[in-house]
């Protein structure tokens, strides 16, 4: 079914501090009776109610308890998910009784984006722009490299306005496409972009250690640790990975490899299948004499 993310604050002055929430498939997440909440309601172009939703209150990085132990003076936060209708114009929040929000949403969210092309991906950055019939909506904007057949979140909830996408992190295909999903709090609108081609990336791969630059003496034995990952098939590989230096040439095998490198400034290579993905930087100077 329906329903509508819901993310708000209430601090110890009672004010109510709520983002536009998005349209999305599941089941309302409710709240015990024994436990704070606040009561959401959203109402039909007549004002009639056309759900009724409690939102757990809860101190952030605990579980819910009861309201009698809450201390006098606290942040909190309600997050789930509440009962959706497409004939939602407007929706209130109530606390204990207290009206802390009310909001009405007529007419439709008039929406536009521009959407980047591959020829104006360059130095990694893919740049998404869009504007808002209403200044206080927000939207995501989500990434797909097989027709729009799966999607990757790309960006937290942001106002109208562009915003960068590190382009290192797009797998490529022939039908590559950007979705953005706006929201005034109870109106969604998706854009979607038209496709584009974008080269595959295949096996990247990261040097988790040592650090760049690190400087070790001649009698200490360094251990070189990485990964590998397929960029399309969204895979892990531990254990073709190939390390050589500059120096000492190829020095083995795995995803951790202890090694003793002979003294001087060495370039350490790391290859996933047979490709170089990442390189490291590591001094071996002499053992100091006492």
């Amino acid at each position: 079914m329906q329903v509508l993310t819901f993310c708000a604050t209430l601090d110890s002055a009672g004010r109510l501090e709520l983002r536009p929430g998005f349209v999305t498939e599941g089941l309302p997440t409710g709240a015990a009776a024994d436990v704070e909440a606040l009561e959401v309601e959203l109402f039909d172009e007549s004002h009639g109610v056309l759900t009724s939703s409690r939102v757990t209150l809860v101190e952030p990085c605990r579980h819910p308890v009861r309201e009698q132990d809450w201390p006098a003076a606290q942040t909190r936060l309600a997050i789930g998910l509440i009962g959706y209708s497409e004939k939602a114009r407007s929706i209130r929040v109530h606390h204990k009784g207290r009206v802390l929000f009310e909001r009405e949403s007529l007419g439709e969210l008039q929406v536009k984006a521009d959407w980047p092309g591959a020829g104006s991906i360059r130095n990694e950055k893919a740049v998404v722009a869009w504007s808002c019939s209403d200044e206080g909506a927000e939207a995501v904007v989500g990434y797909s490299y097989d027709g729009g057949k799966t999607w990757m979140p790309m960006t937290p909830p942001f106002t109208p306005g562009a915003i960068s996408i590190d382009a290192s992190a797009l797998p490529g295909g022939k039908d590559c496409r950007f979705k953005l999903v706006a929201s005034d709090g109870l109106r969604t609108v998706t854009l979607e972009s038209k496709p584009i081609a974008l080269p595959q990336r295949g096996w990247v791969g990261f040097i988790l250690g040592p650090r760049q630059g690190t400087t070790v003496t001649e009698d200490q034995i360094v251990e070189l640790r990485g990964q590998g990952f397929e960029m399309e098939q969204r895979t892990s590989e531990f254990e073709a990975l190939d390390w050589k230096s500059s120096l000492d040439g190829p020095l083995g095998s795995g995803s951790r490899l202890p090694v003793r490198l002979s003294r001087g400034h060495h370039l350490v290579t790391l290859a996933v299948r047979g490709r170089e993905v990442a390189s490291v930087k590591i001094d071996v100077t002499r053992i100091r004499e006492f």
